[in-house]
């Protein structure tokens, strides 16, 4: 919520906004992952693996309309009349962020006006990793993860 100061990159809506029958490899990889590093397309490969065998798509969004729903609230977003980015001052819950050096979509660099505010905020980023870090380094982020919740 509110204004970033990096704006997201028109890689990820031009990638987003597609029919799940039309995203192909190098989508997937521009959305989540680091294009430029060959790591994170190894392990694009191993996720798309690991995803496509559990995924339901028939719960994935597929025309455009849909998906244009996914990004119509963007400039409300962008005014927080609600004041949510402050909130994180006054939070009592523990947060966890993740993200990757290199997120398109939310970039890390984003977050440091609001952690720095944050007293309950523990923030990763992750190396040669887009969007979904996670699904880059799934041992390690779950690792993360599990050792937030146990304090």
């Amino acid at each position: 919520m509110g204004k970033n100061e990096v704006a997201m990159e028109p890689a990820f809506a031009q990638s987003a906004m597609k029919a799940n029958k039309d995203l192909g490899f190098e989508d997937y990889v521009t959305l989540f992952f680091e294009p430029k590093s060959d790591n994170s397309r190894l392990a694009a490969q191993k996720s798309l693996k690991r995803i496509s065998n559990r995924i339901d798509y028939s719960k994935v969004p597929e025309s455009p309309e849909v998906l244009k729903r996914y990004f119509a609230p963007i400039p409300s977003i962008v005014e927080d009349v609600e004041n949510f980015r402050a909130a994180y001052s006054t939070l009592k819950t523990p947060v966890l962020i993740m993200s990757g050096d290199h997120d398109i979509s939310f970039s890390f660099k984003n977050w440091y006006p609001i952690i720095g505010k944050a007293p309950t905020t523990q923030f990763i980023v992750l190396p040669d990793a887009g969007h979904g870090p996670q699904d880059q380094y799934p041992e390690l982020a779950s690792s993360y993860i599990n050792t937030f919740l146990k304090y």
